[in-house]
């Protein structure tokens, strides 16, 4: 896999917490690291984007959209947006999707 710049700047600690969220989510979701980064619109690769792309975005990571689109498989900024967006919507709306955000804390 290709890592942006930013990516091998972080320190030890905080790449293996991103790698951990994405592994985590995945193994959650039952999917491959390489099925989440791929260009399908299965829902079970997208609910996983959406979710590791809120994880990331939250204040412990610290990461640009442009540097979590980039570790969901090249992806524009806009769908890292949207996806961050939507997955805040499920959070208010969902008390279990929120209790599963929260899981991976």
């Amino acid at each position: 896999m290709k890592k942006n710049i930013s990516y091998w700047l972080m320190p030890m600690a905080v790449k293996k917490s991103v790698d951990w969220v994405i592994d985590s989510v995945c193994t959650h979701f039952g999917i491959t690291i390489l099925e989440m980064r791929s260009k399908s619109r299965v829902k079970k690769y997208v609910e996983a984007r959406r979710m590791i792309a809120y994880l990331l975005y939250s204040n412990k990571y610290k990461l640009t959209f442009k540097e979590i689109g980039i570790l969901l498989g090249y992806r524009n900024h806009a769908t890292i947006i949207s996806l961050v967006r939507s997955s805040q919507g499920f959070i208010e709306v969902d008390k279990k999707y929120k209790e599963l955000v929260m899981s991976f804390y």
